[in-house]
Parts: C-alpha cells; structure tokens; sequence
C-alpha cells in the first residue's frame, strides 16, 4: 500500500512538474516573439529609438502621474472587485467571498492578463475564484465573460461621447468615427453570441454529435455550456445588469485616465512633438494598443503587438512613428512595473487569506515537450540576435548623463617648456568645449600668453565652436535640453557668440555642427539627420544646400560634421548607414567616396583633405588625402599616452593643427580628452598640450592673425 501510494505521489508530481515545465515553455516562446517584434521595430526606426532614448524616457517620466498611475489602479481593482461580487451573488446558492478578496484577485487578474497572448492571462481569474475560493467554474467563467463583454460596451459609449463631443466642436477625426463602428460591430456580436447564442449552440451541438454527444469530453463540454447558460440568464434576470454597464463606465474611465496621465508623465519630459496629442488621440492610441496586445500573437505581456498597435494609431494623426513607439514602450513599461509590483503582494495576501483549494485530479502524463523547447530557444535566440543587431547599432548613440568636471592636473615642467616653445611668437587663440564647470560651455586660451577664459555660461551643452574668418565671432551648437549626447544630431540649436562684447544670438533652430564658409558670409549647419543648411548671415535666409535626397544616397544615409570647401560648392562629409566613410558632395547632387573615417575637413585652398582613421598608436591617426585621387597619407600620430586622436582643424595659414587626444576612452563629450597643438612639418613628439584637466575637452579651434604685410623701399 505505501509503495503505491509513494508510486501515485510521484506520478502526481511528475504531471504537475511536467504542466510548469510547458507552460515555462510556452513563456518562452512568447519572450521570443516579444523580442523579434521590438527589435524589427527598433531595426525599422534606427537610431531615434536608441536605448539611450528609451532610458531618458523612463528615468524623466513625471513621478507624479506615476504615483497617479498606482492609485487609480488601485481604484480600478476595487471597482471591478465590486462588479465580480455582482455578477457572483445573484446565485443564492453560492458562498460569495467579501469584496476584499475579490479584490486580491482582481489584482492578480490586472497582473497576468497579459501575461499570455490573445489576453488568456484573464484565465488566472477563473482559477484563483474557483481554487482560492470554490466559486463554481460556470459562475467565475460567467462573471469574467459578462464583464468583458460590458468593458467593450462601456467603450463604445466613451467613444461615442467623445465623437458627438468632436462632433458638435466641428473637429471630427475620421479615425476615431473609424474606431467607434469597429468596436461597435464587434460589440454587437459578441453581446448576441453571449446572451442569446449559446442555448442554440448547445442544441446544434447535440444534434450535430448525435450518440458522441454523450462522450466524456463532449458531455462535460455541453453541460458546462448549459450551466453557463444558466449562469448569464440569472444575471440577466437578477436585474444587474444596468449596475454592472455604470460599473464598466467607471472601470473604463479609470483606466483610460490613469494610462492617459501616465502617457502625458512620460512624453511632457522627453517628447514636446506629442504633448499635443489631444484627450482623444491619446485614447484612440490606448484602444490601438490594447487591440494589438488583444491579438492571438505568441507574445509576452503584449511587448511589440501594444507598441505596435498603438504607434499605428498615433501616426495616423501624423505624430512622429519613432516618437509613438518608444513613447509608449516606456509607458507599457512603467504601467508593467506598478501593476506587477501591486499583483505580487495581492498574490501573496490572496496565499494567505484564500480558504484554499481542491486536491489536484490526476492528470494524463503530457507529450513529449522536446519540439517546445526548442522552439522556445530558436525564437528566444532570434529575438536576441536581432535585438543584439540594434543594440550594436545603437550603442553609439552617447552617454545618457553628462560626464563628472574633473579637476585641474598640475603641468610638467617638460610640458610647460614645450607650450612656450610652440606657441612662441603667435598671435592668436584656440577655443574649444569643455564641462569643466559641471556643464559644456565655450573657453578661450589666447596664444601665446596660454590665459584660459571662459566664454559661455549656459546651464545646457554648448559644443562644437568654429571661429568665423574674421576671428571676431563663434559659431557654435546649443543643446535644447539640459543634457543631449553629442551623438544625438537633432536636439541643438545654433547660436553667434560675438567674442568683442561677449553676447549671445539665436541664429537657427535645430540645427548641429555649424561652420563659415570661406569669406564669413554664410553658416554651413547640419539639420537632422540627412540635410545641410546654408544660412546667410545678411538676410537670415536658409536654403537646404546638401541632401540625401538630392544625391540620391540610401535613406538610411546619416550625415555628420559637414566641411564645406573654399568654393562653397561642394561639401566633404562623414555617412553612416548603407554607405559609411567621408564623401565629396557637389551642389548638382554628384558624390564620391574619399576615405573610411571621419571628421573631414578642407585645407587652406581645398589643397587636401584631412581626416581621422583607424592605424595610429591608439587606435587612431590623423590622416591626409588627395580629393581629386583619394591618395591618402599618414599624417599625425601623437607619440605620447594621449594618442587616440580626434577633432583635428588647421590654421587658416595652413601652419597648425589643433587637435585632441584622449590615453583611453573614445565617447567625444565623456572621455578625458586634451586639447593639443602642433606646427605642421614637426615630429610628433613636439606637440604641445595645452590643456590639463580630467574633464572632458573636445572640438578645438584655432585663429591666427594674418602676418603683417611687408613692405621693401626703392634704393
């Protein structure tokens, strides 16, 4: 006897290890799927749905529709708590738990419901009702299918309110009328099939199956339909109906307005271009979602089907795709967190205060799970690799926070010596950025006399300083937000900083990496991604000079730190994308390829190109190159521990470079870089530093004043 009864212990544990294991699987499977939709999405949308952006998203949301969030999920918990305990307690028969409990459950409920795909996490309702509390499967199946059916209703009269509201305001969108006679028609079956189908279905069902009918399977089947039956007519009959659709409305309207503050908590912060989404847009998104997450796709708590759902729905209105997209990741994340970190401690006290539930029946032993679990890894592994793709991609897309200042570094003796000496007798200065005041201002350090000054005092990044032809103006870049990693090509503006009265001007908005051309009269600057604007600085006349579409390179073309030549018609750029390097671009859209590389630029009368490469001591080399033959030659390689060369630029009078090195790191904006002279024609390991600081310096340049002209008298 006992070793029979060991024998079926184990049997039982072996089912019930073998049920966990498949649906671990099953998660697994979903994960994948998961994974493979968002990394298509992040693959489609490139670098503005970097992970940088994602994480500025998420740590800028607003804390307080946040904290919004979680008490009207709370609130919404209790009010379908309320709506379960209606539909249960028409049947006199049964013992109702109090709405405290049901409450447990409801947040449980709002926990898993998309757990699994086609929204069967609402199945944990029906398990925790029947196991925690012997609530009949029929009443807990009733109750759970009544009250979806009445959240679709309670929808369709929100959207019919909104659209008489758009309506009787004169701005009727289409796509909301759209919405409203989907959701209707759906509605509308459903409600027929719930309260008037199934008593015909159970009836056809048994003629249709004859003599089978009365199979074990069939039989229970057409009796839980015929119990269930019974079920939805006593709650029709019980007069409960009419509280249950004001309980929906309620439901519905809590939930909308918790997902709609905490949609506003996350764009307000990081996404001005949908803060003017409108209470209906924003709706029409959250249904978008919701239906995509609804859908019968594979997928694990509706992560890609929500985002895409409901980006759809925004684009519709015109909003920005990439924008949409990670706008609603992060809030499909946020509400994740609060309604996990709420379902767990309900599961725990649900554990603790359910009466408890029925022993488990035998079950039969399952099939082989080898085909699952490898179809669980093969997705799993998909859905990474891509995701590992984009991560790779985008990975360079800057640091998310801004560097620590650094300190002051005494100077060598051998260093300052070796200042002295190549700066002797120039007459001149260098400027560069620098966040050695906590934040990426302008400094000054006039030659030879080696004075630093600081030229800004701004509280967002001011980067990338050109010095106008004249050396009395410069031209630089400003960030619109307190931190924008210099990666990021779209979040500047560009400003004129007049250096003989120290003041500032707003010159172009959105606008990055700005230049002079060759006699002061224009600012050359980059806007987006794709385009290079020539703006005159007598009539603040813009035109688009350079284009991806106007050379016709791949779409996915990205444009940086644009050069523009002596004769103003053509243009020495770096691309990533399809096409990667530095190109030639002439004004008539013609283009070629120079170098691999970057960060371009003429020499005094386009008489060659230089530029920076891989091969040098620390990675990097400053190189120099033909631009009619594209023969290129070693240039400079810093001999020092600072040899990672970057944002090379020559005097005007082709007598110095002015650059900067980091010993280790490569982020532009982060790593310790210095700033370095050097006269042209000397070796290496006469460069000068001229900065010592552990913050970040970068993007030097450099003025000298033209020699005196000389003067010879006739004998």
């Amino acid at each position: 006897m006992s070793t029979l009864y060991c024998r079926g212990c184990a049997s039982l544990r072996s089912d019930v290890n073998m049920k966990s294991l498949r649906v671990i699987l099953r998660l697994g499977v979903s994960l994948g799927v998961s994974l493979i939709i968002m990394g298509l999405l992040w693959r489609l949308l490139g670098n503005e749905s970097s992970h940088s952006n994602v994480w500025d998203a998420f740590t800028h949301a607003s804390r307080i529709s946040i904290l919004a969030y979680v008490v009207l999920s709370l609130l919404q918990a209790y009010v379908r708590a309320i709506r379960f305990r209606v539909l249960i307690i028409v049947d006199k028969t049964v013992s109702v738990p109090g709405t405290l409990h049901i409450f447990f459950v409801s947040m449980v409920r709002n926990m898993l419901v998309d757990l699994l795909p086609a929204r069967s996490g609402e199945l944990f309702y029906i398990a925790m009702m029947n196991r925690g509390y012997r609530i009949p499967g029929n009443l807990c199946v009733s109750s759970l299918t009544i009250s979806f059916v009445f959240d679709l209703i309670a929808l369709v009269f929100m959207i019919l309110i909104l659209t008489l509201w758009q309506l009787l305001a004169g701005d009727l969108h289409a796509q909301v009328l759209m919405l409203l006679i989907v959701v209707a028609i759906v509605v509308g079956i459903v409600s027929v099939l719930l309260f008037a189908g199934i008593a015909p279905a159970v009836i056809l069902a048994r003629k249709f199956l004859g003599r089978h009918a009365e199979k074990m399977v069939f039989a229970r089947l057409l009796s839980f339909a015929e119990k269930l039956n019974e079920s939805i007519a006593l709650a029709r009959s019980g007069g409960v109906l009419l509280k249950v659709f004001l309980l929906s409305m309620i439901v519905r309207f809590i939930k909308y307005s918790s997902l709609y503050l905490l949609f506003k908590g996350v764009v307000s912060a990081s996404y001005p271009a949908l803060v003017q989404a409108s209470p209906v847009q924003i709706l029409f998104a959250l249904v978008g979602g919701e239906a995509g997450a609804s859908l019968a796709v594979p997928t694990l708590m509706g992560f890609g089907t929500y985002e895409a759902g409901s980006a759809f729905a925004l684009s519709l209105f015109g909003f920005p795709v990439a924008a949409a997209v990670v706008s609603m990741f992060v809030v499909h994340i946020w509400s994740q967190c609060v309604d996990y970190t709420l379902g767990g401690l309900a599961f725990v006290l649900f554990t603790f205060c359910a009466p408890g539930s029925r022993d488990l029946a035998h079950a039969r032993q399952p099939k082989k799970l080898v085909p699952l679990f490898v179809s669980a890894l093969c997705v799993i592994a998909l859905g990474l690799g891509l995701l590992a793709l984009q991560w790779r991609s985008t990975k360079k897309s800057g640091s998310k926070t801004a560097p620590p200042p650094g300190q002051a570094i005494p100077i060598p003796a051998d260093e300052e010596a070796k200042r002295q000496q190549v700066t002797a007798g120039l007459n001149g200065f260098v400027v560069w950025s620098s966040n050695r005041s906590g934040q990426h201002d302008l400094y000054r350090c006039d030659l030879p006399k080696l004075n630093v000054r600081r030229l800004t005092t701004h509280p967002h990044v001011d980067t990338y300083p050109r010095i106008a032809p004249d050396g009395k103006q410069v031209v630089f870049a400003r960030s619109q937000k307190p931190w924008v990693s210099q990666r990021n090509v779209s979040e500047w503006d560009i400003y004129l900083l007049d250096l003989e009265n120290g003041r500032e001007r707003l010159l172009a908005t959105n606008g990055y990496t700005p230049t002079w051309s060759s006699d002061g009269k224009i600012v050359w600057f980059q806007r987006g991604p794709t385009a290079i604007v020539e703006h005159r600085l007598a009539s603040g006349h813009e035109r688009v000079g350079f284009s991806v579409e106007k050379a016709s390179l791949p779409e996915r073309t990205i444009f940086y730190t644009p050069a523009p030549s002596g004769r103003d018609d053509r243009m020495a750029v770096k691309v990533r994308g399809d096409i990667r390097g530095n190109l030639i671009m002439d004004a008539d859209g013609q283009f070629r390829r120079i170098s691999g590389g970057c960060q371009p630029n003429w020499g005094p009368g386009d008489a060659f190109l230089y530029y920076i490469d891989h091969g040098g001591r620390g990675k990097n080399l400053v190189w120099r190159a033909d631009p009619s033959t594209g023969e290129r030659t070693r240039w400079l390689d810093l001999a020092g521990d600072y040899s990672h060369e970057y944002f090379p630029r020559v005097s005007s009078d082709g007598r110095y470079l002015v650059l900067g090195a980091s010993a280790e790191g490569h982020e532009h904006d982060v790593a310790d870089y210095e700033i370095f002279l050097w006269e042209i024609g000397q070796p290496s390991e006469s460069v000068a530093r001229l900065t010592h600081h552990a913050g970040n310096d970068c993007w030097p340049d450099i003025y000298l004043e033209p020699a005196p002209a000389t003067t010879t008298s006739e004998p």
